[in-house]
């Protein structure tokens, strides 16, 4: 289902070239068929790009995707823009009545245009958060994978904790970074078992939630260069949970629990001279 075409491209980006005689520039399918499939790979999915198109109840949405779509369109097509391929080679097409513009002016608007991707992609995924009766489809997507797994499922809930400067796509390319707190903290003091548990957010029981709160804390307090304050948060979840072992199941049953146990009654073995 297309959402993209001609006249929508026009009225996101006014630099585009006026239709002749009111009718479309063809000059541009081949890039509103690349961002459309751009959209359906990276972003969402053709089922749920076929929602937004024909379902009113996500109008709004439709009118965002579409806005994407315009701005990926020309940021795809302003290389090529004016260019033909000649018997000698490509070519620069020349209109008597325009100076070309600068090599500079191009790439400024290139720029441009990978701006108003951002800022409307932040937006358009911002607006999937908030509608819960899609999730179910945008669950299957790269972009729902690469923000919800994890500890936190959006950037809104990430700032109730922690700060963060920049849109969601800023958030996208910063979880590797975050994500690395988690293997290097949160499963060191938690075990990899009861991290990955934590994570996937199913059949979490009210105590299992409590920790995970921690987590989150801990998690926040380290992005923003407080590790004494996080770990403290660590710290007090494990041991809750060791002074209650049998409502953390997965943790017990995990290797970290083994070691510290071992260690523990070994320490005790030593003390009373076993």
């Amino acid at each position: 289902m297309t959402i993209i075409n001609y006249d929508i491209l026009k009225a996101t980006v006014p630099t585009i070239l006026p239709s002749a005689q009111g009718k479309p520039v063809e000059r541009y399918n081949s890039a509103m068929q690349e961002a459309e499939q751009w959209l359906s790979s990276r972003v969402l999915n053709s089922k749920l790009i076929e929602t937004l198109a024909t379902d009113s109840a996500y109008s709004a949405l439709k009118t965002q995707v579409a806005k994407v779509l315009a701005y990926k369109t020309y940021h795809i097509a302003i290389p090529t823009i004016d260019l033909v391929e000649s018997a000698n080679g490509f070519a620069v097409v020349n209109d008597n009545n325009l100076v070309p513009a600068s090599k500079e002016r191009v790439a400024a608007l290139r720029e441009s245009m990978l701006s108003g991707i951002n800022i409307s992609l932040d937006l358009l995924l911002e607006m999937l958060e908030n509608e819960p009766k899609l999730h179910g489809e945008w669950e299957k997507t790269l972009s729902y994978s690469l923000v919800t797994e994890w500890y936190f499922k959006s950037l809104t809930e990430f700032r109730r904790i922690g700060h963060f400067d920049g849109n969601r796509i800023d958030w996208i390319n910063a979880l590797p970074r975050l994500k690395a707190i988690g293997i290097r903290d949160i499963e060191n003091w938690l075990s990899a078992e009861y991290a990955t548990h934590l994570k996937m957010g199913k059949d979490l029981t009210d105590d299992d939630k409590s920790v995970l709160k921690d987590v989150r804390y801990a998690i926040g307090l380290m992005w923003n260069n407080d590790n004494a304050a996080g770990i403290t948060f660590l710290r007090h979840a494990r041991d809750r949970m060791m002074n209650d072992i049998d409502k953390y199941p997965v943790f017990k049953s995990s290797q970290l629990y083994t070691r510290l146990t071992t260690s523990i009654n070994r320490d005790k073995s030593i003390f009373i001279g076993v």
